[in-house]
């Protein structure tokens, strides 16, 4: 898609989502030649892909993320997210006819997040109160998801600063179902 102009995918978006109010007010930052995070952070740990209780974790919040091409190009917060995530569902950055698209819904089996669909560049996770909307990303020591209703009256942004998860959940995706379960299905209906 950019290779032939020497750009990686982050440069095309950085300009695309420096919009007003697609990236909430601050400049994406690419990825690929500084991998520090400017600015107030939190500091992201990993096993490094090894498992177990007593497995040792790392800091990786300085990790070149060039290696994951455009899942590392650009680093946001939870707020840019929210701030896009709202864009993209009042239908703000896609003719109509893509948005309608986008939520075409295919069952990617038994490999992807539990109760899930997936669309094109948006998935609908089903909870014990009805669906939300959205999508996650991970990378070494990040996992991020930002859902919310469809009519987006109800939107949550949140991130999990370590790439594994204890107890009875064996990785992020759990934490995050269990968040979803607590914020969106409160009484029992999803409000």
């Amino acid at each position: 898609m950019v290779e032939p102009r020497g750009e990686s995918v982050g440069d095309p978006l950085a300009v695309f989502l420096s919009q007003p109010g697609i990236w909430h007010g601050r400049s994406p930052r690419c990825g690929r030649v500084d991998p520090r995070i400017h600015g107030p952070h939190g500091r992201f740990y990993s096993k490094l892909g090894a498992s177990g209780d007593h497995t040792p974790f790392y800091d990786v919040t300085e990790l070149n993320p060039s290696w994951g091409y455009g899942s590392g190009d650009i680093i946001s917060t939870t707020g840019d997210l929210d701030t896009f995530f709202r864009a993209l569902m009042q239908g703000r950055l896609l003719p109509p006819a893509q948005q309608g698209e986008m939520f075409v819904m295919q069952d990617p089996g038994d490999g992807w997040v539990p109760k899930s669909h997936y669309g094109l560049g948006v998935g609908e996770i089903t909870l014990s109160c009805g669906e939300v909307w959205g999508m996650g990303g991970a990378i070494d020591g990040s996992w991020s998801y930002t859902v919310g209703t469809r009519d987006r009256r109800h939107m949550l942004s949140t991130e999990v600063n370590g790439d594994w998860a204890n107890g009875s959940w064996t990785w992020p995706i759990g934490v995050f179902t269990a968040e979803l379960e607590a914020e969106f299905c409160k009484g029992g209906t999803n409000s």
